[in-house]
């Protein structure tokens, strides 16, 4: 379920007061869902990390990586009270080396690239086609690894990778009483290093769903 926005999020900014003369708002990198009278006032447009409709829901980044895809798509949409069910003006792609974060920044600049484009030539979005697929949103749980023996190396720096972002609950493991968490790995085909915070095990609480776009 996305979560509402709360009524002093935006409410500041879209005051009668200070209600922008614009009728576009651009919404980067956005996981919460935007009140009606402010998707009905304005054209809003987000950007989603994943093709629409078959990939919709609040983590298709997570998704695609552990499922060891090499590329993802970028969508620009019009965002509607219906989450990821807009019209689509315009796709992009993104290549899924690398980080959660280096990915994010990434998709960043494809979605100034993809403005740029559109903001020079406008044109109506169009209905999404296809099959309707919903991403379940992964929860803290879903951080830790595989039990050791399952899976292999590259599966493994793919689940660290895919949740080392700023936000999201760090890849880990709890081993005699301490838990390991793992950040900035890198594959080397043989081996992974990462940077490991060790501590005890009921002091690691698992934080935050994962969140993102």
């Amino acid at each position: 379920h996305p979560q509402q926005v709360s009524a002093d999020a935006l409410a500041l900014y879209f005051s009668p007061k200070t209600r922008p003369a614009t009728y576009r708002v651009f919404f980067l990198h956005w996981r919460w869902k935007v009140p009606a009278e402010i998707t009905d006032q304005y054209e809003c447009i987000g950007f989603h990390l994943g093709s629409l409709p078959s990939e919709r829901g609040g983590t298709p980044l997570q998704w695609r990586i552990l499922s060891g895809k090499q590329w993802a798509s970028l969508t620009m949409y019009r965002l509607t009270q219906e989450v990821d069910a807009g019209p689509v003006y315009h796709i992009g792609s993104v290549h899924l080396d690398g980080s959660a974060e280096a990915i994010y920044h990434r998709a960043m600049g494809e979605a100034a690239a993809l403005l740029t484009e559109w903001l020079a030539r406008p044109a109506d979005p169009t209905p999404q086609e296809g099959t309707r697929v919903t991403y379940p949103r992964r929860t803290p749980e879903d951080a830790e690894l595989p039990v050791p023996g399952v899976g292999d190396l590259e599966q493994t720096y793919d689940h660290i990778r895919a949740l080392d972002a700023p936000g999201y609950p760090r890849a880990f493991d709890v081993l005699g009483g301490l838990r390991y968490e793992y950040r900035r790995a890198v594959y080397y085909g043989d081996r992974i290093e990462a940077d490991v915070t060790i501590t005890k095990a009921d002091a690691g609480a698992a934080g935050e769903a994962e969140g993102g776009e």
